[in-house]
């Protein structure tokens, strides 16, 4: 019969089996650097920001934001020269090359 301590302890136990051995390292190595050898928080932020990875990875490659260099943004716009100003009402001051 469980004592009300280990039914706590069991519901938050959890034990990985076939975990590769770098696998291992990297969680063992971060725990200990960022968690304070807490390997349950290692665990979660890992997962967590695998899930941010995944989310982030559909919206880009599925179309939902499209990314394009600022050469690409607009290919009909004309460079304008650099000896010219535009005004904030559409006048063009003209520099003077000699």
């Amino acid at each position: 019969m469980e004592t009300p301590v280990q039914k706590v302890v069991n519901k938050n136990k959890l034990s990985i089996s076939r975990i590769p051995a770098w696998a291992k390292d990297v969680i063992v190595g971060r725990a200990e650097e960022e968690f304070c050898g807490d390997y349950g928080m290692c665990v979660a932020q890992i997962v967590r920001e695998a899930n941010e990875y995944d989310c982030l990875k559909r919206k880009f490659f599925n179309g939902e934001y499209k990314v394009k260099l600022l050469n690409e943004a607009n290919p009909d716009e004309k460079k304008k020269p650099e000896d010219e100003i535009r005004t904030g009402n559409g006048r063009v001051i003209k520099g003077g090359n000699k």
